[in-house]
């Protein structure tokens, strides 16, 4: 049920984006012409942010997300990824399921780092999903107050927050959470280093380093952005060190991730034999003939009851 819904939310963010780029293109504007016509109608928004009002913003941001999330909120691991998950706080190894693949090395070590002040694992990953709420909800109104207004920045916000799979997410799961907020700096930073703020292009490139540590999908998804973002500021010398920071952040992850695997031969191995018992029953490539004949059997009832 659940990655249903994710599917179904993957792709109406994906068409919600597409749309008004083709609107764009057909009325023979850019992206940017886009933004900088909005930040025109709404100059407020282009204030820079005060400490008084940007202290107020994480207070804001943070209550809203324990008010509303904490009552409902059970400290106990609510599925077998979760409980893989804590098992890897314990001993890191996926070819133990500790946790499954593909790993998620970044999210252990992040796990590992808040352990120690809260204890168990149920309590630490209840504190993760607080957090990452929190500044996904933060980060989302900066980055739309940046590119339009505080209006449509608190309307955001506002919808990101009460999203159902958001919702559901951080009430099941302290990884998947990371989904939303990775996505959400990486564009806040990204915005920032084509706002002649080139520095902010390297902190860009750490995140999506980083993201790829905790979701691989979230590096072949971030990846065209980051390269655009990279030839907006103009500068050859800092988009390779972006990319050096890129290429060693992750060979970092991807090190350790081979380590506790026992070596990176042993774990392509496992991960593709993983890969294989998770698909061969839904794979187009991997059907089976006594699956495909099962298939053929329920289409040919389904087609019975619909056509009586």
């Amino acid at each position: 049920m659940f990655t249903s819904l994710s599917r179904i939310s993957l792709v109406a963010t994906v068409v919600s984006l597409l749309l008004p780029c083709r609107a764009l293109a057909q009325g023979g504007l850019t992206l940017a012409d886009a933004i900088a016509r909005a930040k025109a109608a709404t100059p407020e928004a282009l204030s820079p942010w005060s400490p008084d009002s940007s202290r107020a913003l994480w207070i804001l941001g943070f209550v809203a997300v324990f008010l509303t999330r904490l009552p409902a909120s059970y400290p106990k691991l609510y599925s077998f990824d979760s409980v893989n998950l804590a098992y890897a706080l314990r001993e890191f190894d996926p070819t133990r399921n500790q946790p499954q693949p593909p790993g998620y090395p970044v999210f252990v070590m992040l796990a590992r780092s808040l352990q120690p002040f809260f204890g168990t694992a149920d309590i630490t990953f209840l504190a993760m999903q607080l957090i990452v709420r929190g500044l996904a909800v933060v980060f989302l109104y900066k980055l739309t107050a940046l590119l339009f207004s505080s209006r449509v920045a608190l309307f955001a916000t506002a919808l990101l927050l009460f999203n159902p799979v958001f919702w559901y997410s951080g009430l099941t799961s302290a990884l998947r959470l990371h989904l939303a907020l990775m996505p959400i700096l990486f564009a806040y930073y990204c915005v920032q280093a084509m706002d002649n703020r080139r520095s902010n292009f390297l902190i860009a490139s750490l995140i999506l380093a980083l993201a790829g540590g905790i979701r691989p999908e979230l590096s072949v998804v971030l990846f065209p952005m980051w390269v655009w973002t990279g030839w907006r500021c103009g500068d050859a010398r800092t988009l390779l060190r972006g990319f050096g920071i890129i290429c060693l952040v992750s060979w970092l992850w991807l090190a350790n991730l081979a380590a506790a695997s026992g070596g990176f031969a042993h774990m392509m191995e496992y991960f593709q034999q993983y890969l294989s018992t998770q698909t061969f029953q839904s794979s187009m490539l991997q059907r089976s003939e006594e699956h495909t004949s099962e298939l053929q059997s329920l289409r040919h009832l389904v087609c019975r009851l619909l056509l009586e």
